[in-house]
């Protein structure tokens, strides 16, 4: 029901699973289109890209602490 009303990225949904399946099925039914769930993904990857997070590399848990007080990242 988000995409329909025109979000761009579903946020919070309780059962993530039970969302991919129902897009799945508005799409094969033409309720959503395909080329309208292409244009969304494409529109968040470009502003995912302008935000520098294309080359963001997660820290492993583990090095987290060091990561974090790094003196040199101050």
């Amino acid at each position: 029901m988000a995409l329909l009303a025109g979000d761009d990225i579903l946020l919070l949904s309780a059962d993530v699973p039970t969302a991919i399946s129902r897009i799945k099925q508005a799409v094969q039914s033409g309720e959503l289109s395909e080329e309208l769930i292409q244009e969304k993904c494409r529109k968040i990857l470009i502003y995912k890209y302008k935000a520098g997070l294309a080359h963001h590399r997660p820290v492993a848990m583990n090095e987290l602490y060091p990561a974090l007080n790094d003196p040199g990242l101050n």
